[in-house]
């Protein structure tokens, strides 16, 4: 049962780790094509951006809903956070999906250093900090398991112990018992023994 916890401990740990792999590079991958959007000047191109962006949002919502299904309680608060701030970024990056390419041209430098550039360092630093918060779980939850398992190599020495002692005194017993039989048989022997003989000595009178 011990080594089943565990395994499924850091089966646990794993997925939620490859959850914030993805997620961190979704956000990157999603900045890159806000950039490539802002500085587009052919609306063709410009579209696809836009498309591979909705796609890159639901993938990163659906991301963000099986993590929080899997998270410990140790890192809601950090969660939570990183929830929040992805949901302004889809906010603040709304109106931008609709400019055409003259507003593009005028206002996508300032966008991408005002809101693009912070928002990933922002939630880079979060996921990071998931990340050590779950490592941090891993580790208490390791750390359980270890008492568990002191908890019961502890019983396991005292029941072989205590199966032991009750060995000993069961032998003890036995071996005491036999030897009152033996010395009953051999009294009785004897008693038989003195019979023949003085039924001998009858028979020889």
């Amino acid at each position: 049962v011990i080594e089943v916890t565990t395994a499924a401990l850091r089966t646990e740990s794993r997925n939620r780790d490859g959850l914030l792999d993805q997620l961190r590079a979704d956000i990157y991958r999603s900045a890159t094509v806000v950039r490539d959007y802002l500085l587009e000047r052919d609306q063709a191109r410009a579209d696809n951006q836009k498309a591979e962006l909705e796609l890159l949002r639901a993938r990163i919502g659906d991301t963000l809903r099986t993590y929080e299904r899997k998270l410990p309680d140790t890192e809601r608060d950090a969660f939570k956070d990183s929830r929040s701030r992805v949901e302004s970024y889809w906010k603040a990056l709304a109106p931008a999906l609709q400019w055409d390419a003259a507003v593009r041209r005028v206002k996508g430098e300032t966008f991408l250093q005002q809101v693009i550039v912070p928002f990933r360092a922002g939630v880079a630093q979060l996921t990071r900090q998931i990340t050590v918060l779950n490592e941090h779980d891993l580790d208490a939850g390791e750390e359980r398991i270890r008492a568990v398992q002191s908890r019961f190599r502890l019983r396991m020495v005292i029941v072989s112990a205590l199966g032991l002692i009750g060995g000993a005194i069961l032998a003890a017993i036995t071996i005491r018992h036999v030897h009152r039989l033996e010395r009953e048989a051999k009294a009785r022997y004897e008693e038989v023994a003195e019979a023949r003989r003085d039924l001998q000595k009858l028979s020889d009178r």
